[in-house]
């Protein structure tokens, strides 16, 4: 297993997005990704995914998670997502699994999505609205990212 993972590129996230699909489980791309979907395009250290939380789509989100080459996700414990608000899963790539984001599950989430396909694959990304809501912290690149958002909707009202 290599001591360091690598950033995740667009073909990760189609592979990754395929299997949650065809498992049928409930999630959203949120963090850098979703800014790259909505045109701010910088790097990211990793694919963050906000989840449904309930037991059984976590299961599908775990299985899934087994496509990765070294299989960290089988380390994880069995309450290790129901109890922590984020879990990392380091492998090739890293993976972050919330249940929550600034306060917001996936239920209250859900209707902000924007859905893009790639290579025939449906991925549904946080949309600007839930972008900007989830981007309210103090971490500098929260700051750009909540920037470019807001001009981003004067732009669309004009």
């Amino acid at each position: 297993m290599p001591e360091y993972t690598r950033p995740p590129d667009r073909n990760d996230l189609i592979m990754l997005c395929r299997e949650l699909n065809r498992l049928e489980a409930k999630y959203i791309v949120i963090g850098g990704l979703a800014m790259n979907a909505l045109g701010l395009i910088r790097t990211t250290e990793d694919i963050d995914l906000l989840i449904e939380e309930n037991p059984q789509n976590q299961e599908k989100v775990k299985e899934a998670l087994r496509i990765l080459p070294d299989k960290a996700i089988d380390e994880l414990g069995e309450e290790d997502i129901r109890d922590f608000v984020v879990v990392r899963i380091n492998d090739e790539i890293t993976i972050d699994l919330m249940t929550q984001a600034c306060g917001l599950n996936y239920d209250r989430a859900k209707d902000l999505i924007q859905t893009k396909t790639f290579d025939e694959v449906a991925i549904p990304f946080a949309g600007r609205e839930l972008m900007i809501k989830t981007k309210q912290t103090l971490r500098g690149k929260d700051r750009i990212d909540l920037q470019y958002l807001e001009n981003l909707r004067e732009t669309e009202r004009e």
